[in-house]
């Protein structure tokens, strides 16, 4: 989330794009921080298995998934 407010403050966001995230608990606070950025557009892209087969994002962190999905 500091990350997040760093580059808001010091760059500005004319985009997002979402790619891994590791936890339900990151995808709800990253759907928190985008409702700060009305009219940012969103690209959504989430990584849920690797190349390798395994499962990167369990239940519950796609079921967060939706929070970012209604952003």
């Amino acid at each position: 989330l500091a990350q997040i407010d760093a580059v808001v403050s010091d760059l500005g966001v004319d985009a997002v794009k979402i790619g891994m995230i590791g936890s339900a608990r990151t995808a709800l606070a990253v759907a928190e921080k985008l409702r700060e950025l009305p009219g940012v557009p969103v690209i959504f892209d989430p990584v849920m298995v690797a190349t390798s087969g395994a499962t990167l994002a369990d239940d519950a962190t796609i079921g967060a998934f939706r929070q970012l999905m209604d952003r």
